[in-house]
């Protein structure tokens, strides 16, 4: 493995992080673990596993639903393309044996070049491509309506004839709920504007299941991403620490808009002041940046509206008002750590994938970071001049949506 970013690096000091599964791979094989593609045809044909690319690229983010892939690899003697793999195949992404995620063939290509010869390159999206396709209707050609349903039961209506095969909940609400779809929307665009109010977010699973709720900040750490100019040390091809609280609001006024009668059954709602440390500091040392969270959310044109007012108050502690200031501080929290690192390959020294949905320890010395963060985004990547390496996206604590369970 190469070890780049510090001049001098101790690699004994190394060999001491990475003493878990990956290092003993290495040992063993003299390569890192193998990444590969199962690809199952819709026509229930025979199975294809691919491990052999010539480049590939695959994102996953919590922040953005629906995650692509595309592989290009030589395409072997044998049947033509379109007789092996076609769209609409379901294509399991694996990393050393464990899925990481799951998807379908949205495009096949074939190039034939005098001097590389014969390439084959697939390209995709996880199965919440599907959502994005697909419209907020039945195939009864009528608009999903609930008055009163679970998130679970809710999602489970917006999912049908699509090839997710399940929804895992993470701390939503289990309250019911109205849900409420409009034919010029897409199913993940419905599905977004039902749980927005409700505090939480969406993204697939490895094994193709949807998973609705809050992020795992509270899960123990996988392990660290250390670049120590004092010790010499470093298992990072390049880090890269972004601090910018002074434009995330430290001080939030909600506001009803547009709806006398919810503004009647609610009470007035005074600031609520971000409690993040970038914004909290600045705003105590004077810095102030407030901004009004105007809620337009429910009214009486919106299907999925005035009726859910009294039910709509699970997505935080206290009201809706203040649920959806907390979601919005959270959204912009986003910014006030990120972390950008680059490390070969896509296994940390335990071995295990680097998967979105997980804790790491950041220790950067002279940025003087030192502290557990939430790893929302996972980028694989294999070209020709750089190998095998992985970006890695992370935040702090308590972004992404409110009342987030963390240490």
């Amino acid at each position: 493995m190469a070890i780049t970013s510090f001049p001098n690096v101790n690699v004994a000091q190394f060999s001491q992080l990475g003493s878990g599964g990956l290092l003993r791979t290495l040992e063993k094989t003299g390569q890192s673990p193998p990444i590969s593609i199962i690809i199952k045809p819709l026509d229930g044909s025979q199975v294809i596993a691919l491990d052999r690319f010539m480049s590939y690229q695959f994102s996953s983010n919590i922040l953005i639903p629906v995650d692509s892939f595309s592989f290009t690899f030589a395409f072997p003697d044998g049947p033509p393309l379109n007789q092996v793999i076609k769209e609409g195949d379901i294509i399991t992404l694996t990393a050393n044996d464990v899925p990481i995620a799951t998807g379908i063939i949205d495009q096949t290509e074939f190039d034939l070049d005098a001097d590389a010869g014969e390439r084959a390159s697939i390209t995709g999206r996880d199965l919440m491509g599907q959502l994005e396709d697909q419209d907020a209707v039945s195939i009864q050609s009528k608009q999903i309506y609930a008055k009163d349903i679970t998130v679970k039961g809710g999602v489970d209506l917006i999912i049908e004839n699509t090839k997710i095969k399940s929804v895992e909940l993470r701390d939503a609400p289990q309250a019911k709920y109205l849900l409420a779809t409009e034919p010029s929307e897409s199913k993940l665009q419905g599905l977004l504007r039902f749980l927005e109010p409700l505090n939480c977010v969406a993204w697939m699973g490895s094994s193709g299941q949807l998973i609705i709720g809050k992020p795992n900040m509270a899960q123990p750490s996988k392990g660290a991403l250390i670049a120590s100019r004092s010790q010499r040390s470093s298992n990072v091809l390049s880090i890269r620490v972004v601090r910018s609280s002074t434009q995330i609001a430290n001080m939030l006024f909600p506001v009803w808009t547009g709806q006398e009668s919810v503004v009647a059954r609610v009470a007035p709602e005074g600031v609520l002041n971000n409690a993040a440390p970038g914004p909290d500091r600045l705003r105590k040392l004077g810095y102030l940046v407030p901004k009004t969270v105007v809620v337009s959310a429910p009214n009486a044109t919106d299907p999925q509206g005035l009726a859910g007012i009294n039910q709509i108050t699970a997505a935080g502690a206290g009201n809706l008002l203040q649920a959806y200031v907390k979601r919005e501080a959270a959204r912009q929290n986003i910014n006030e750590i990120q972390v950008h690192a680059i490390v070969q390959g896509h296994f940390n020294e335990a071995g295990e994938p680097y998967v979105v949905d997980t804790v790491y320890k950041i220790t950067v010395e002279r940025e003087g970071l030192d502290e557990e963060m939430y790893l929302y985004g996972v980028e694989y990547e294999l070209t020709d001049d750089g190998g095998q390496r992985t970006t890695l996206q992370f935040c702090r604590f308590g972004a992404i949506v409110g009342d987030i369970r963390a240490p």
